[in-house]
Formats: C-alpha cells, sequence, structure tokens
C-alpha cells in the first residue's frame, strides 16, 4: 500500500514538472512574456531625386535670324539658323509668331493675339546647321485698316527666343477700305460672292486670295462683317467674319 501511494506521487510530480515546461517553450515561440516589438526596417530610396526637366537653351539673335517677306500677297515669317550648330524651338501652344501693327506717328494699333484662342500644346522644332523654316502669317487686320503707311512688329513666340529676335516691315495700304455688315447670300462662282447690305441690296464682292478659305465657312443668311476696297466699279472683298 505504502509502494503504491509511493508511485502515485512520484507520477503526479513528473507530470507537473513537464506541463511547467511545456509553458516555458510557448510563452517563448509567441514572444510571450516583456519582450519589445520589433519595428519594420525603413528602406532608403536609391539614387538623388529627380529633378526639374531643364528646358532648351537660350537663342540670340545672332544664331536665329529672323526675317518676314510679302510673297504674292502672302506674309511669310522666315527662321534661319544661322549657327554651326542645331537649335531647338519650343512652343506652349499652337501660336507660333506674334505681331502689333502702329500707325506713321508710332501708335499701337493691333496685337494678333488679342482676339486669338489658342490650343495648349506642346511642340518642339529642330534646325539644323543653315536650315530655314517658313510660317504663314495671318494678316486679315491689315484689310481692315485705311490708307497710310504702316509698321507691322513681328516675332517668333519659341521659349528659347529673346525679345531681340524681332524684325519688322513696312506695310502700305493705298486704298481705302470700307468696313460694314450684311448678310451672306452665297458664291456667284468661284471668285465672287453675293452680299447683301442692311437695307436688303443684293451686291456682288470679287474675292482676294485671302478671303476664299473663309468664304468656304459661311453660312446661307448667315450675318457678317466684311471689309472692301472699290475698284474701278468693282468691290473687292478683303475680310469676312460671321456675327453671332
Amino acid at each position: 500500500m505504502k509502494q503504491s501511494l509511493k508511485l502515485l506521487l512520484m507520477t503526479l510530480l513528473a507530470s507537473l514538472l513537464i506541463a511547467a515546461c511545456g509553458t516555458d517553450e510557448v510563452n517563448n515561440q509567441v514572444g510571450g512574456g516583456n519582450q519589445p516589438d520589433e519595428e519594420p526596417a525603413v528602406t532608403e530610396p536609391e539614387g538623388e531625386p529627380e529633378g526639374e526637366p531643364e528646358g532648351g537653351e537660350d537663342v540670340s539673335a545672332e544664331q536665329v535670324s529672323v526675317s518676314i517677306e510679302e510673297v504674292n500677297g502672302t506674309y511669310q515669317l522666315k527662321l534661319k539658323n544661322t549657327s554651326d550648330e542645331e537649335v531647338q524651338l519650343t512652343y506652349t501652344s499652337s501660336q507660333e509668331y506674334e505681331y502689333t501693327i502702329s500707325d506713321s506717328e508710332g501708335n499701337h494699333l493691333y496685337t494678333y493675339s488679342m482676339d486669338k484662342m489658342f490650343l495648349m500644346m506642346m511642340s518642339e522644332k529642330t534646325l539644323a546647321p543653315g536650315e530655314e523654316y517658313v510660317v504663314d502669317v495671318d494678316i486679315d487686320s491689315l484689310t481692315t485698316l485705311g490708307k497710310g503707311t504702316y509698321t507691322l512688329a513681328i516675332w517668333p513666340v519659341a521659349e528659347e527666343l529673346g525679345e531681340d529676335v524681332k524684325t519688322e516691315i513696312e506695310v502700305v495700304v493705298d486704298k481705302e477700305t470700307v468696313t460694314e455688315t450684311g448678310h451672306y447670300v452665297g458664291q456667284i462662282d468661284s471668285n465672287s460672292v453675293e452680299i447683301t447690305s442692311e437695307d436688303g441690296t443684293p451686291v456682288a464682292y470679287r474675292l482676294e486670295e485671302n478671303v476664299k478659305d473663309l468664304i468656304e465657312m459661311m453660312d446661307d443668311d448667315q450675318k457678317v462683317s466684311i471689309s472692301y476696297f472699290e475698284e474701278d466699279g468693282q468691290r473687292h472683298l478683303t475680310n469676312i467674319q460671321p456675327i453671332e
């Protein structure tokens, strides 16, 4: 009997020791106790931060020459790379040039962009050494001027070009221009149109070259503002704009 009791006590003590060791092992595996939490490692970015993209280098009048010429009634702005290296020109909109018109006394009359809207878009033009870039100039504003002598100052608006890259041309208007409103009736033939005056009188106008493209955008019975001059009893249409 005593031996059985002794054996039972030894078995119970062994069981308690095994249970205690198991609890310590579990605590160690799951981070039990007062162990401090580990902070996640922070990875520093490699390399230096990227900066702003660099624009093209400034271009002077010594590198690019600018001129304007009249060719068969059309004004052309010409840019020529006079250097021995490539020149990059960057435009931030669809506008490629700006110009102003002044009278013979130097009074400012008109700025090209004042009544225009341009698409916001980036574009680049690279001129090789000796290469020339030609742009047709919208000179509809000249058709509204009266007789006299005027100065047209024009320059390209590329970001790299400074204010010194500019040129001027003298414009002589020797015909008296009349501006009035009426209603567009339609084309008589490829060179003439019919427009009724404000009192309803139909009048034939001969088309100048610069207005032929404008005529294609006109609707029948569209109210319009027109400019014209008279020569040998014939009215010559120099400008036509729709009136909303």
